[in-house]
């Protein structure tokens, strides 16, 4: 229950002082109430804030988790490096120097200078240097500046002009698997013989 400063100036009984020390201590009751509901309205909006960037910080991070990694950069073998031994990656291969043996990528890339002498098996191949030795892909292109000695298994394939080429062609929808390879030769129709400079 409230007493307005009004009723107490119509009562003689108080004085001029502690009329003055009420209104001060209500003046101070309402500047209380005010700086705790602030105090409270602005803990109470930080907490919310402090929520909305605590979730948002854990959506960023799920985000990172379940993103797809950035894919890595091609290992590269450069033009003064000999290898000797099979190699094989999920990743991407650039050969620029010699290879004796298999190779085994996702995308291999062989430069003009290259040399390999094994069996090749990426899901993507291009060829701008010397293979000798079998070639399996599901894309083949071989470049103006190719030369390869060998069969070719692939899903799709692209002979540039210029290109030299001796071996066989067949094609299969997953040339990958090396059982598709040890069909029976009178199942499979002979593949085509090529010895040509395209």
């Amino acid at each position: 229950m409230g007493i307005r400063s009004d009723e107490y100036f119509d009562k003689k009984t108080y004085t001029r002082e502690s009329v003055i020390i009420l209104n001060l201590f209500m003046v101070y009751k309402r500047l209380h109430l005010l700086f705790f509901g602030l105090f409270f309205g602005l803990l109470g909006s930080f907490l919310l804030r402090s929520e909305e960037v605590f979730n948002l910080g854990l959506a960023r991070l799920e985000q990172r988790l379940h993103a797809p990694k950035a894919k890595p950069p091609a290992s590269v073998l450069s033009s003064d490096l000999h290898v000797t031994g099979n190699m094989k990656t999920t990743g991407d291969i650039q050969v620029e120097g010699t290879v004796e043996g298999d190779i085994r990528a996702h995308l291999l890339t062989v430069g003009e200078s290259a040399t390999i002498k094994g069996e090749v098996i990426a899901d993507d191949v291009v060829v701008n240097g010397r293979i000798v030795g079998r070639v399996r892909g599901l894309k083949v292109r071989l470049t103006a500046t190719a030369r390869v000695e060998g069969d070719i298994i692939h899903k799709t394939i692209a002979i540039e002009s210029g290109a030299h080429f001796e071996g066989s062609v067949q094609r299969q929808d997953d040339p990958l698997t090396k059982a598709a390879a040890a069909k029976p030769a009178a199942a499979a129709p002979a593949p085509r013989q090529t010895a040509a400079k395209v």
